[in-house]
């Protein structure tokens, strides 16, 4: 199976005071009997800028799984326009795309991302990464990619 026959997800957020902010999350994602997903993040603001850092823990029988990833974000405006670099270690990914995504065995991702807002309603997204993969069939794969987004805001 390529991709999950369903996919849930739920996550409850929370404004700690201080300019913190928390998660916590679940996801179900169909293949056979179900992979489940636990996720939690603590996130600063400080000024313009946004700290993230996130995990995901994923139980299996053959152990557990978990992944890290680290963040930031400067914002530049009112606007919603922001630069920032992610960087994340483990053997897992948020957003399923083939199936090899649940062979990959242990990962380290660098991450560059921006936003830019044009004339208020349309947003212009660029990310660039670098990862570096274990996977079951190779060992030190390594992918780059770049990526472009539009998106109209409401």
């Amino acid at each position: 199976m390529l991709f999950p026959v369903y996919r849930y997800a739920v996550d409850l957020n929370q404004s700690l005071g201080g300019g913190f902010e928390g998660s916590a999350g679940f996801r179900k994602l169909g293949f056979g009997s179900g992979v489940k997903i636990y996720t939690g993040s603590l996130s600063k603001y400080y000024g313009a800028w946004l700290f993230t850092g996130r995990t995901y823990i994923t139980p299996r029988p053959a152990g557990t799984s978990r992944s890290y990833h680290g963040s930031f974000r400067r914002y530049f405006g009112e606007s919603g326009a922001f630069a920032g670099l992610r960087y994340g270690r483990g053997g897992w990914r948020e957003e399923v795309r083939n199936i090899d995504d649940f062979e990959v065995l242990a990962s380290d991702v660098v991450a560059a991302e921006a936003a830019f807002v044009v004339r208020r309603r349309l947003e212009i997204g660029v990310r660039s990464a670098y990862s570096r993969e274990d996977r079951v069939e190779r060992r030190a794969l390594r992918q780059y990619s770049v990526s472009t987004s539009l998106g109209v805001r409401f």
